[in-house]
Order: C-alpha cells, then structure tokens, then sequence
C-alpha cells in the first residue's frame, strides 16, 4: 500500500482553523483572497484542505447549532471534542508520541497564535501571561494547582490559597517542575530546555529524569534540561520586556534580533552577510510586524523584501 503522506501540524491547525471560520459565516473578499494564498503556498496546505473538505461531507448530516457548539474554540471548554474530531480524522497516523502530544497541543485550554498575547486571571487570583505561541492547561485539584506548559512562555504571580488546606502551585513542563513559592516567575520552554526567570521570592526546580533539584532565588535565572540545571546567572531585565508588550534590543547584532522576531512571529528572516553584525538598540511592538519592521527600515541601513505570502522576510543593506 502507498505511504500515507504526514501533514505538518501548523499546517493541519490551519486548515482546521479555516475550516470552523467558513462553516459559521462565508467570507468576504480579502478573507477569500487571503483563504486562496493560504490553500496554495504548497502541496501541504492543498492536502490538508481536501482531508478537510472530505471530513465536512461525512459530518454533513450533524445540526448545525451542534457543529458550531463543537467545532468553535473555545478557552472555557476543557473538551472541544470536535476540534479533536477534526484533527485526528484529517491527521496521518501518528507513530510518533511526541508528534501525538504537539496534536493534543492544539486543544489547549488557553493558547495563543504567533505575535500574539492573553492575559488570563485563574479561580484562586494567580494571574498568567502567555507569550507568543504559547498553549497550556490549568488543572485545580483538591490536593494541587498545576499548569500544563505545551510549549511556549508564561509569566506567573501566584495568587492567594484559599483552599483550607494548602495545594501548592506548580507548573508541569517536558523537562521538569517547577514549584512556586509564593512568588512571580517566568517560564519558557523550548525544544531541547527550559528557562526560568524569578521575578520574587522562589521556586523549586525538579528535573524529570535524573530528579535533581534546585531552588532558584529572586533576581536570577536558570536553564535546564531532563537531566541537569545549569549555573544560575542574573536576570537579564530586557529579557523580560515581552510582558509589557515589547522586543527590546539592546546594541543586539541583527542576526541575533532576527531571530527574536522569528520566535515571536513565526516568520522566517534572513539576513544577508553584509548586515549580520550590525547593532540594533529599542523598542519594538511584539504585536505588529509591520511597524516593528518599518521601524527596523527607518532607524537602520536596511532594507526588506517580503515574498508574495509574507511568511519569509530577507535583510540586507541599501
């Protein structure tokens, strides 16, 4: 039998995404020019849609109250079984767990797309912050409080128990825990380690496989792994700036801002040789690409060429 082709799981999100858009309301005519470039950028993006188009002619027959009620996303919905429907009836099959866990990913409670953030405030007071493509679930217990962290990066402060009996806060990632106490924090997890930055009082680090553990202090930050914490180091301030909005570059060579703002956007940047090492200092909106480029254009010797879908950028100099 012939190899079932894999379909790449930001491209799958995207169908389905366009999917439940067209199903509540049809589109108008920049969002029809826009569906139309999305569905041709590649032989990835036209196979998604037919495996999308096909699951819409067998789910034909179910109401449609009950397909919007299904298939919209929605943050206070811990089930959106008809997301789920979607993604594994268009998905290849899945041979892969951590492939199966970027799928699950998708049905977060609360998520975010590239460029974007959400302030989120939990039952007890903890409020949370996600950066850019970020997905977590929130899962209050009798005996704990634990976050879920996906992928991506949250901001923590912890608010007050209230339980009468104490559940202490922790956030569960791939690489370990990490448990608050009483305190504001940030996590970001990436694929090979995660950061934690303390912004007051502590935490408690817990590594997943070799169980070391460490408590790191207020003002410093911290990489690990499953198996090992590396050496603490101050808290680096501009690193932190994405909670207010902002990318801040500090006399940073622009080889190494581009690749902040293809983490925060999704897009891919390159930069010519010639420009690498050319030192960019400011603030940028971490929330609209255009200006943050414009800016780029404006201050430095620059200039920047975009291809047709805007999903690739290219530096190089005037």
């Amino acid at each position: 039998m012939p190899k079932r082709q894999a379909i790449d799981a930001q491209i799958l999100e995207e169908a389905v995404d366009w999917f439940i858009q067209i199903s509540e309301q049809p589109l108008d005519d920049i969002q029809s020019e826009q569906f139309e470039a999305w569905k041709t950028q590649s032989p990835q993006h036209q196979l998604a849609w037919q495996k999308t188009q096909k699951l819409q002619q067998r789910l034909g027959n179910i109401p449609v109250e009950i397909s919007k009620q299904t298939l919209s996303q929605n943050a206070s919905t811990k089930f959106p079984l008809g997301k789920l429907i979607l993604i594994l009836a268009c998905g290849s099959i899945i041979t892969s767990a951590v492939y199966f866990t970027d799928q699950l990913a998708l049905l977060a409670d609360y998520r975010t797309p590239y460029g974007e953030q959400r302030h989120i405030t939990l039952e007890d007071g903890s409020r949370l912050i996600l950066n850019s493509k970020t997905a977590i679930d929130v899962k209050y217990t009798a005996q704990n409080r634990q976050i879920i962290l996906h992928y991506g990066e949250i901001f923590i402060q912890t608010g007050k128990e209230t339980n009468p009996h104490y559940r202490p806060f922790m956030v569960l990632g791939k690489h370990g825990t990490i448990q608050a106490l009483g305190t504001q924090f940030d996590v970001r997890q990436q694929q090979q380690q995660t950061s934690v930055a303390v912004i007051e009082h502590a935490v408690k680090i817990n590594t997943t496989a070799s169980q070391q553990q460490h408590i790191v202090a207020a003002g410093q930050q911290v990489y690990f792994d499953q198996n090992q914490i590396e050496g603490q180091q101050a808290i680096q301030p501009q690193d932190l700036m994405w909670h207010k909005g902002l990318l801040v570059a500090n006399q940073t060579p622009l080889k190494v801002f581009a690749q902040q703002i293809e983490n925060n956007y999704g897009r891919s940047i390159k930069v010519a040789k010639d420009c690498e090492n050319i030192l960019i200092s400011g603030t940028y909106p971490a929330d609209h690409l255009e200006r943050l480029l414009n800016a780029l254009a404006e201050t430095y010797p620059v200039q920047l060429d975009q291809n047709w879908f805007g999903n690739k950028i290219t530096i190089k100099k005037k």
